[in-house]
């Protein structure tokens, strides 16, 4: 998609990138963003190299790198970020059926020693 010589634009890569890789990554990740750390950890390739082809990075480039030259954050910070949006938009709406469930259900329910 993408050649030195030929193919899409960096921008265009990474608009392409987060219309159709990222919001897929993205789907969800309120739900199953708390799942353990070692299995989220298996999305990271997948960013990782939608981000490598959209800005031509080589394959042994540095993560860091590779996020501060495509302008974005780590999915895991991405994840906490959308969590807290969902957060705040769901603290502003009492009517919705999740309201309830998030903030006012005892926090020993969801506790995983409470669970048989």
């Amino acid at each position: 998609m993408g050649h030195t010589d030929w193919g899409a634009d960096r921008a265009t890569l990474l608009k392409l990138y987060r219309t159709l890789v990222r919001s897929k990554l993205d789907y969800g990740s309120v739900v199953y963003g708390s799942t353990k750390k070692h299995v989220l950890r298996t999305l990271d390739p997948i960013h990782h190299q939608g981000l490598r082809i959209a800005v031509g990075a080589f394959r042994t480039s540095s993560i860091k790198s590779l996020y501060a030259e495509a302008g974005e954050p780590s999915l895991e910070h991405r994840r906490t970020k959308l969590a807290f949006n969902y957060i705040l938009k769901l603290k502003s709406l009492p009517r919705n059926p999740c309201h309830d469930v998030v903030f006012e259900a005892p926090l020993s329910d969801f506790s995983a020693d409470s669970k048989s």
